[in-house]
């Protein structure tokens, strides 16, 4: 299966590669070369991947944004977590 580099230094990949390493839109992706190769792999924010300081930065933004009536109410974590992955 072969992919062209555009313009824009972008490759599309294959629907059925991402079913098969099970990545979902949002995933971020760990990118390395090794070699001539260039390896990618799907990475899903976790609740232990935060140290503890960053969950309470986080916390504290949460009650800024209720304060000022800015925030996002999510139905399921799920979709919280798919927020999250969107945030850079």
């Amino acid at each position: 299966m072969y992919r062209r580099l555009n313009e824009r230094r972008q490759i599309t990949i294959p629907p059925s590669v991402l079913e098969a390493t099970g990545a979902e839109e949002g995933d971020l992706f760990e990118i390395r070369a090794k070699g001539t190769h260039i390896l990618l792999m799907p990475k899903r924010i976790e609740e232990k991947d935060y140290p503890e300081d960053a969950w309470g930065a986080l916390k504290q933004l949460v009650q800024e944004q209720v304060v000022k009536g800015e925030y996002t109410e999510y139905r399921t974590a799920a979709a919280a977590k798919r927020h999250l992955r969107t945030l850079k």
